[in-house]
């Protein structure tokens, strides 16, 4: 959040790096990342709606991307993804069960390679991670109660998850799209 980075950041170290930095590098590297990043971000979607049977314009999907990557930022747990699908809906060009049922396989993507990338790490450092044994322990029983408290909240509605289950399982028929979304997934971590 905001309050985050304004209390934690070191503003100081920044300063000296940033006045020490070239700035034409800085800015056209910045901008350059950013716009890639989105990009990728709606080329992903596009693969997922695409396994739906939508097809739509690049463009619109960049836009919707860079607004929902807006809302992000000022909104909890991620749901400012919410407002692609719903830009998306407004316009005629899908129902909500598609667009969240290619969020799920877009959030599965991101799951399964934020696992990946932390097998990696661990492995990696596996004579560091004995060191903070009992904080990992701590982590997975909340991570385990949470998955508990979210199947509890999910078997009350069993309707709305069943088509979204079937509007993902939809995308995940393709193995093409799956092997194109995990791709995209790698490439924007």
């Amino acid at each position: 959040s905001l309050a985050y980075v304004v209390l934690t950041f070191d503003w100081r170290a920044i300063g000296a790096a940033l006045a020490n930095a070239n700035l034409l590098l800085l800015i056209v590297g910045g901008c350059s990342t950013i716009l890639a990043y989105f990009a990728v971000r709606a080329a992903r979607w596009a693969v997922v709606l695409r396994g739906s049977g939508i097809r739509l314009p690049f463009v619109a999907l960049y836009r919707w991307s860079v607004i929902s990557q807006a809302a992000i930022i000022v909104t909890p747990f991620q749901s400012g993804e919410m407002v692609k699908i719903e830009l998306m809906r407004s316009a005629g060009l899908g129902t909500r069960i598609e667009g969240y049922g290619g969020l799920v396989v877009e959030r599965a993507a991101d799951v399964g390679v934020l696992i990946v990338i932390a097998a990696v790490a661990v492995l990696a450092n596996l004579d560091r991670l004995f060191a903070f044994a009992s904080a990992v322990w701590v982590v997975a029983a909340l991570g385990a109660v949470g998955l508990a408290v979210l199947l509890v909240v999910a078997r009350r509605r069993l309707g709305f998850l069943t088509d979204l289950a079937r509007s993902a399982s939809d995308v995940a028929r393709h193995p093409g799209v799956l092997v194109a979304v995990v791709g995209l997934t790698f490439v924007s971590w």
